[in-house]
């Protein structure tokens, strides 16, 4: 199942997994991703899903939309593509890179280990913005990343997204994909190697309780706890 990825000013918003065949987007409620900029028409775009493949469709709005900087009316979607809509770049990923867990880089927006919003308690139980159907996910774990060495040391991070992007653009960055048979880590930027429990690493795998993660210099527990 293919997800979009919000972002605004360069931060992520929110994501969105493509779970009807027809999603709308725009700024009035009601809309299935609703984008809250005077920039975005009330009703502004519409995704159709058809046989795996899907197709963003203009609704006359008033700023267009783009895709990869190009205007367009309709146009089908591929993997990395990048949708312009008022002030909101979205990204398109598609459901064969989730499987794969390879992603595309991480918009140099992101200053820290997660977004720095992301990191503003000890606990983030409310850091939830993908609507995971019920069956996809084991309801009874829920897994979280403690940060042991480095900024923010103590700090704990929810794994309840379906991505959870680590590390610093341009120096090291890792993605945690979340699944129905459990959560994988991957490196998708960066020439040096991660590490997972002291030993250098380019693609970890399936992570287990009590793994070791050095991501971009900082040093990360994961654990699972009762969901």
């Amino acid at each position: 199942m293919s997800v979009l990825i919000v972002y605004l000013d360069g931060e992520e918003q929110s994501q969105h997994m493509l779970e009807k065949e027809s999603i709308v987007i725009g700024r009035r409620a009601g809309n299935d991703i609703q984008l809250l900029h005077p920039t975005v028409s009330g009703t502004h775009a519409k995704i159709v899903t058809i046989r795996g493949d899907s197709f963003i469709e203009d609704l006359d709005s008033t700023n267009g939309v783009r895709i990869n900087g190009n205007k367009v009316g309709k146009g089908l979607l591929k993997d990395g593509d990048e949708i312009r809509i008022g002030k909101f770049t979205l990204r398109f990923v598609d459901d064969a890179t989730l499987a794969s867990i390879s992603l595309p880089p991480v918009p140099g927006g992101m200053q820290s280990i997660v977004h720095d919003t992301a990191w503003s308690g000890s606990s983030l139980g409310n850091a939830e913005t993908v609507m995971v159907p019920p069956k996809a996910m084991d309801e009874k774990q829920l897994g979280v990343l403690a940060i042991i060495e480095g900024p923010g040391s103590g700090k704990e991070l929810l794994l309840n997204r379906t991505l959870t992007t680590l590390g610093k653009p341009g120096v090291q960055v890792a993605v945690i994909t979340r699944r129905s048979d459990g959560y994988f880590l991957a490196q998708v930027e960066g020439n040096g190697m991660l590490k997972l429990n002291d030993k250098s690493t380019k693609d970890a795998g399936p992570l287990k309780a009590g793994d070791k993660l050095e991501v971009a210099g900082t040093c990360l527990r994961f654990n699972l706890r009762p969901a």
